[in-house]
């Protein structure tokens, strides 16, 4: 059996009733930007927890879920100052 657990509401009023779903497999791209001062940088988010909302279903009736993620970014190459 699941235990059910609380985690902050969605919309931010109090808490709503939760599980936890495991991660069973991720594929992680990064995404590259070029800045406007020359600067490349490349960025994800890391999931690292997903807690399916009970009885919370979207306009499409789709589950509502949440996730506890840490972005990561690195910088690729920088603007070359004269």
């Amino acid at each position: 059996m699941t235990d059910i657990i609380k985690v902050p509401a969605p919309d931010g009023n109090g808490t709503v009733d939760g599980i936890d779903v495991q991660i069973d497999e991720a594929i992680e791209r990064w995404s590259d930007y070029k800045l406007s001062d020359g600067t490349q940088i490349r960025v994800k988010q890391n999931v690292l927890r997903c807690v399916k909302i009970l009885e919370k279903f979207d306009p499409d009736g789709n589950p509502v879920y949440m996730i506890q993620s840490v972005p990561l970014m690195t910088v690729i190459s920088t603007a070359k100052v004269n």
